[in-house]
């Protein structure tokens, strides 16, 4: 290989034809080509209307010095206006006919002609080349100047989804304005031409000039208006796609900070999810906790209730025993026998009962006490229940949340990465290439498909379609999977424990789906000792489903 030199090496600058038989160097060159072509254009029409109007004509100078013309020739026919050759060349041959006395001389009928030749040739030959080269730049513009996007999407597409729409408004309008540059003409040769047909701006304009009646002394003006127009609808296609590669980087820009900002959204449900599940974690054993001990405390309850029984009922022949001896102890008094032995036995006796009251009634309080504590533990491990209910449910709202919240990103990381293509495509040469040689833009074989293709595992499939029929029932599914070698059933609910806590995120049809592949791991891994090959088992089985 030679050294290199040093020298740079410029190619010739590229031209409108050189587009046809080679690729351009830049889209900065093709806007240049364009701009320069529209400039020719924009001065050959500025030359044009020189010619046809003269160097200090303008349309209203035309339209005086042809309307009493026109107007000679065309009332003496009877005509109130001239909107078709059809109807001069009927003039012409009552002119001719010498039976008819039509008061119109054969020098103004050629007049007329002259008149009109000269508008629609001025059209016709004048504006061919024009006309041409417009229809050729609007499809290099088309060709080159892409938005490389669909005009319907996602709304953060807006940037590249609104430049197509208005790509194609701009290449409606320019062609709108190149096929009426010679409608015109077509109308009045073939049909009928009226000041209504055309457009606002010339409709005004001829009603001011006083052409109403002569309608086809529009068409030349009409065709310059429409030639401007149609180069201004390229200028501004130009324009747009020269700063659309800029909004792209703005809109790239926009959407990694709305990005970032998704992600610590997304990171606070998973964290506040985190916080739910541990939080059921906690209650879930506290409710563990306390039922063992209210199990514990149950015998306890059911004597302390049986004491309270006994002690109520003691209480109850005391105070039956306490009324009758008050009422005896009363009945002696009334009779006079209080000074008798026998009424000092009863008061002693009344006096014991008394005394027995307080220790009884002290006794009742203390078994209330008991009771209540039990009660009140029986009473927390409800609550803990109705804590858990809560606690689960702001637990499948986080869940619920960051879901949203990541599809949300997901959505964002496609539109990133659609809007990066996009400016990729906008930016690099070898865009310009393709187009040029017709070749697609986007490879036919992507990276990720370039592998050879596995044959996809029947048994595989049908779990596929097991987790998605029993959706939110895996666990009890499960459950009820007959393990060889036989699985306890705590080692089972930690498995489920492990598949909701690493697939939370997910859907249920997902976490069924881990976990048949978790039974199909340890199946396979009956014909394996080791701890390495139960890790490469779970590996593959989750690349499998992945690869899915």
């Amino acid at each position: 290989m030679p050294p290199a030199t040093g020298l740079a090496f410029y190619r010739k600058k590229q031209t409108l034809e050189n587009l046809s038989s080679e690729q351009p160097q830049s889209l900065q060159s093709v806007y240049t080509i364009v701009r320069d072509s529209i400039a020719g254009i924009l001065d050959h029409v500025t030359s044009l209307e020189h010619a046809y109007y003269g160097p200090e004509g303008s349309l209203e100078a035309e339209v005086q010095h042809w309307m009493p013309i026109i107007h000679r020739v065309i009332r003496p026919a009877r005509f109130s206006d001239l909107i078709s050759r059809a109807q001069l060349d009927a003039i012409a041959d009552r002119v001719q006919d010498v039976t008819d006395k039509i008061a119109v001389t054969e020098d103004e009928v050629r007049e007329v002609y002259e008149c009109v030749n000269k508008a629609l040739n001025s059209v016709r030959q004048g504006m061919r080349e024009d006309i041409d080269l417009l229809e050729k730049l609007l499809e290099f513009v088309g060709r080159y100047c892409r938005s490389f996007s669909p005009p319907e999407g996602e709304s953060l597409l807006e940037t590249a989804t609104n430049y197509e729409k208005q790509l194609r408004e701009m290449r409606r309008a320019v062609s709108i304005n190149l096929r009426n540059i010679l409608l015109t003409v077509d109308k009045f040769e073939k049909e009928t031409l009226k000041i209504h047909q055309f457009d606002f701006v010339m409709k005004e304009a001829g009603e001011k000039a006083g052409c109403s009646q002569a309608a086809f002394l529009l068409i030349f003006p009409a065709a310059c208006h429409h030639l401007r127009n149609a180069c201004r609808g390229l200028e501004m296609w130009l324009d747009a796609d020269a700063a659309y590669a800029d909004y792209l980087r703005l809109d790239i820009e926009d959407l990694v900070q709305k990005r970032a900002l998704q992600a610590r959204v997304v990171q606070q449900y998973v964290t506040s999810a985190g916080e739910h599940e541990h939080r059921i974690k906690n209650i879930s054993r506290e409710i563990a906790a306390s039922g063992k001990e209210l199990t514990r405390l149950l015998p306890k309850q059911k004597n302390l209730a049986k004491e309270e029984r006994g002690l109520r009922d003691e209480n109850h022949d005391v105070l039956v025993d306490l009324d009758i001896k008050e009422y005896r102890r009363q009945e002696m008094r009334i009779l006079g026998h209080d000074d008798s032995d026998a009424y000092s036995a009863l008061l002693k006796e009344i006096d014991v009962l008394r005394k027995r009251r307080p220790a009884i009634d002290r006794k009742l309080k203390e078994l209330g006490i008991k009771q209540s504590m039990i009660e009140e533990k029986r009473t927390r491990c409800q609550s803990l229940a109705r804590e858990l209910e809560a606690a689960r449910a702001d637990l499948r709202g986080s869940r619920r949340a960051a879901r949203k919240a990541e599809v949300e990103m997901e959505k964002i990381d496609a539109c990133l990465q659609r809007l990066r293509e996009i400016l990729r495509l906008k930016t690099s040469s070898e865009t310009l290439k393709k187009i040029f040689h017709n070749l697609p833009l986007t490879s036919l074989h992507p990276a990720s498909h370039t592998g050879r293709r596995t044959r996809k595992d029947r048994l595989q499939s049908l779990c596929q379609i097991v987790a998605k029929a029993i959706d939110g029932d895996w666990v009890r599914l499960y459950q009820a999977l007959l393990f060889h070698p036989p699985r306890g059933t705590q080692i089972i609910l930690n498995d489920v424990d492990d598949i909701c806590t690493r697939f939370m995120r997910h859907s249920m049809d997902e976490q069924a789906a881990q976990s048949l592949a978790k039974a199909l791991c340890q199946e396979r891994l009956t014909t394996t000792t080791t701890h390495t090959g139960e890790r490469e088992c779970m590996n593959e089985l989750e690349r499998e489903h992945e690869c899915k």
